[in-house]
């Protein structure tokens, strides 16, 4: 989490693996962190270099939100091993306190879905870990999810028939119910463009609404 050149006060509230993990290296990197875990035990996860401020209690409660900063932070990740704790958790900073970029991590894809209805901010290990785990299976046809706003896009890749290789992206006709996105060369992203000539290798990429 980066705002321009600004460095950021963020809590981050689950000292686990991956909120010890992101509140090292943002700290590293020159962020304000606070963490907050009602175990003082994770803490060890951040190790004896941290820098940041430590903030032991029970999450959920607004008395430990406010020690930890809440009313004056520019950001808040609830990543506790609990889906519900991390939705009451976003809940209260969003609407009680007014922080601007709330993330929570929900493990449970329903959940999130509903908690993405109501114009929430989230990430979902089950997705992600099924969206690799297609693209190391399936060569052919990758598909990745990502939730803009209130709707759940699908990113499409797939391999371009060798009949396409040489002519301009603009000239492969799009679905009616995907967009032609732009292409992947060599992990890259491009955009699709008139001037942009297919390649051996080449991943078109397509966007849909789910």
């Amino acid at each position: 989490i980066c705002r321009g050149e600004q460095w950021m006060d963020i809590i981050v509230v689950g000292c686990g693996r991956g909120g010890s993990k992101f509140a090292k290296e943002a700290s590293k990197e020159g962020h304000n962190i606070v963490v907050v875990d009602e175990d003082k035990r994770k803490f060890i996860n951040l190790g004896d270099d941290f820098e940041g401020i430590l903030v032991k209690g029970n999450p959920i409660d607004e008395e430990v939100l406010k020690n930890a900063g809440i009313e004056s932070t520019d950001a808040m990740l609830a990543l506790t091993e609990d889906d519900n704790t991390n939705i009451m958790i976003s809940q209260i900073a969003k609407e009680k306190f007014g922080v601007k970029k709330v993330i929570a991590r929900i493990f449970d894809a329903e959940k999130e879905k509903v908690f993405n209805a109501f114009g929430m901010k989230s990430i979902c290990p089950t997705n992600i870990t099924i969206d690799v785990l297609k693209t190391k299976v399936f060569e052919g046809e990758i598909i990745t999810n990502h939730t803009i706003g209130k709707n759940k896009i699908e990113f499409i890749f797939k391999d371009i028939p060798a009949k396409h290789g040489g002519k301009g992206i603009l000239e492969i006709k799009n679905d009616e119910k995907q967009f032609l996105f732009g292409l992947l060369r060599e992990n890259k992203m491009i955009f699709a463009k008139n001037s942009l000539k297919l390649k051996k290798n080449d991943k078109l990429v397509y966007a849909r609404i789910k």
